[in-house]
């Protein structure tokens, strides 16, 4: 995974010494960056090939265990059970719910594992470019990365409640395909079709909120990083001014930067 993720991080490294070696026009320094970088970008496509892979089979094992679990849990219950819980309901659970376990203990499990490596990896390169820059770094993406547990929660309760709609929509279709010929002989489709609508806009409406969730996490992630970055593009052309820092360092620093407030709005959108 970290392997795999190699060549990432070493694009703006790489971006930054080319930059500085055309400056001063030295040719040989810029092909044997290039060089390098293509031999770590190789590694890096290689390891992420068999990270793919890899990490598909174990995600569908997983899911496939879980099916067969909870299938294995269900059948086993008394007929109790099965007269006070509606078919939709245990289908949509078996179905749409195992699927979301399955996500959260392997896709994005996985995935803030990598993207937290990745992301302390960055940081020790930032360090190694400017400590002070760094810090200063930090201190502006801290209003952005405090909206990722608001967003966490609301979106869980969002997520909750579609999934709730959902099920209560299966469970009435379900109940009025498998009593079709009770409501072709009384003619009642359009009641059905009714009910059904009823259940469909609720489904709707809870996506709406989804939406909207996801939305104003967007806006708060865009405006706070974006002011970060502006905030430190201020702060970076005193170094250069200052000699302190170099054009092709301050290239890599700020593509460093962006990977580092991608990965943490990816962090709370997983999360």
């Amino acid at each position: 995974m970290c392997l795999a993720s190699l060549g990432d991080m070493v694009v703006p490294t790489f971006i930054g010494r080319v930059i500085d070696a055309m400056g001063v026009n030295d040719d040989e320094e810029v092909m044997k960056n290039i060089k390098i970088w293509v031999l770590f970008l190789s590694v890096g496509s290689v390891c992420t090939f068999i990270n793919k892979i890899v990490f598909g089979y174990t995600c569908e094992l997983i899911g496939t265990r879980i099916r067969e679990d909870l299938f294995d849990k269900v059948i086993k219950k008394d007929i109790a059970f099965f007269d006070r819980t509606k078919t939709g309901d245990i289908i949509s659970r078996i179905s749409s719910d195992t699927l979301i376990v399955q996500e959260g203990l392997s896709t994005q499990v996985a995935m803030c594992i990598q993207l937290f490596i990745f992301g302390i990896v960055v940081l020790v390169i930032m360090f190694k470019i400017s400590i002070v820059t760094t810090l200063v770094a930090l201190a502006l993406l801290v209003p952005g990365a405090a909206t990722g547990p608001a967003y966490s929660k609301k979106n869980r309760d969002a997520q909750k409640d579609f999934q709730d709609a959902k099920s209560k929509a299966n469970t009435v279709a379900e109940a009025q395909i498998s009593n079709v010929r009770t409501v072709k002989a009384f003619a009642e489709e359009r009641g059905s079709l009714k009910k059904f609508e009823e259940m469909n806009e609720a489904v709707y409406k809870v996506a709406q909120h989804k939406a909207q969730v996801w939305g104003w996490f967007m806006f708060f992630m865009k405006f706070f990083t974006t002011g970060a970055l502006a905030g430190l593009i201020l702060f970076v052309s005193s170094q250069v001014k200052n000699d302190k820092l170099s054009i092709g360092s301050v290239m890599a620093y700020m593509l460093y930067m962006q990977i580092v407030s991608r990965n943490i709005g990816e962090i709370a959108n997983a999360w």
